[in-house]
């Protein structure tokens, strides 16, 4: 299911009927008027509201996935602590959406060309096309750039 918000058209929110109303509910109770912001800011800012709410439903700007913070860098301790097999879909999305990596099919795809943590280190100094994964994320894309520098800490990059 999709919701286009109508508070900023910019905007649009996907999942089940309850997530969409508990995401538009937050975007439309905060104190910040996202249509005033450009996109870099509003990225923030609903970064900001889906760990704050703990939103589950997907939100888009400008068409693309504003990223969970909180859920990215949870699933990477995890990962560190037990190994890639402990990587979740949702990590999968991001490396293979945000980071610069192509799909490779699924999941366990993924974990089989990049099997150790220390793969996942060499990955984010040089990612599939040759660049770090921080020069790789567009400017604008200011929640997975943040997202980049604390895994980079976490991986002792």
């Amino acid at each position: 299911m999709m919701l286009k918000l109508e508070l900023d058209s910019r905007i649009a929110i996907y999942g089940s009927k309850s997530e969409i109303e508990a995401a538009e509910k937050s975007l439309a109770d905060n104190d910040v008027d996202l249509s005033t912001l450009d996109e870099p800011l509003a990225r923030l800012a609903i970064q900001g509201l889906i760990d704050e709410h703990n939103l589950k439903a997907s939100i888009l700007i400008n068409g693309n996935s504003v990223w969970s913070r909180n859920r990215v860098i949870r699933d990477i301790r995890k990962v560190v602590k037990n190994g890639m097999t402990a990587m979740t879909d949702y990590l999968y999305k991001w490396l293979s959406l945000q980071a610069g990596s192509i799909a490779h099919y699924s999941r366990l795809g993924w974990i089989d060309v990049y099997p150790s943590v220390e793969h996942l280190r060499q990955f984010f100094l040089r990612n599939e096309f040759g660049q770090s994964v921080k020069e790789h994320i567009p400017h604008r894309f200011t929640d997975s750039y943040l997202i980049a520098e604390e895994i980079e800490q976490i991986l002792g990059i």
